[in-house]
């Protein structure tokens, strides 16, 4: 097990919508030097989720030598540190926070530049996708965990019709904006899934109740170079013990090994 460090980061953010900072905790093993430097995964949050919830998953990567930052969507949840508010929020502002948040992290010491992988969850899967597939040669590989395909199929049967769309309000108080409801309304995720030519590794549970496994299946088949392996009794969020268990798949993975198992 490797010693790390975490630093808080407040990366500036500045667009015709607002001007903020980025809240994000930087994981850096204590092995990151100018001179050795390690690779890094940035994690993409959820809907109406935060950073911390993927603070167990940067734990996993800084004790095995690989640098990790997790930081807060503008406007993802109403306890987000980065500011906003859930009604603006937006696929195309946090498409545009990531590719900020990306940029910082090649400024960093320590960081191997050409190692700079993503992972998305849920909804961090979608933006995570998307961003990949408009930058294929700046991201060497991609981990998606319950990624949120599903997304523009369960808008066209909850809305009907695209005229039809309103704010929800999905649970505990988050509100889905006519924003972003509206730019995922029209995605072709299976599509850009074909533009992005890099290493995916697709992670659900069997137990997923927002995800069904069939979404996660396909995806697995139009990625060019995709591995999917399903998790027993996980639902969407996986256990700390399993996130545990996961360490030598992840660590692989970025480290380019091919025979992922559990």
């Amino acid at each position: 097990m490797i010693d790390y460090t975490i630093e808080e980061l407040k990366i500036p953010f500045k667009n015709s919508e607002i001007t903020t900072e980025l809240y994000s905790l930087l994981y850096l093993p204590k092995t990151a030097k100018k001179n050795l430097s390690v690779p890094l995964v940035i994690i993409c949050h959820g809907f109406g989720s935060a950073y911390y919830r993927k603070m167990p998953y940067a734990e996993v990567f800084a004790r095995e030598g690989i640098a990790c930052l997790v930081f807060d969507f503008i406007g993802s949840s109403p306890y987000t540190l980065s500011g906003g508010s859930m009604e603006m929020n937006s696929l195309h502002l946090e498409l545009e926070e990531l590719g900020v948040v990306h940029k910082f992290t090649e400024t960093l010491d320590g960081i191997d530049k050409k190692k700079i992988f993503l992972m998305g969850a849920s909804l961090g899967g979608v933006v995570t996708t998307i961003y990949a597939a408009a930058h294929p040669n700046e991201v060497p590989g991609m981990i998606l965990i319950y990624p949120g395909f599903m997304l523009p199929d369960k808008l066209k049967n909850t809305f009907g019709s695209e005229e039809n769309i309103i704010p929800l309000e999905p649970f505990k108080g988050r509100i889905q904006s006519v924003a972003l409801s509206k730019e995922c309304w029209g995605l072709h995720m299976y599509d850009l899934m074909k533009q992005y030519p890099g290493p995916v590794l697709i992670l659900i549970g069997d137990k997923d109740e927002f995800v069904p496994l069939s979404y996660a299946r396909r995806a697995e088949s139009e990625f060019p170079d995709a591995k999917l392996i399903i998790l027993p009794d996980e639902k969407h969020g996986f256990s700390v013990q399993t996130i545990d268990a996961l360490s030598p798949v992840l660590t692989g993975f970025v480290r380019g090994e091919k025979d992922l198992k559990l």
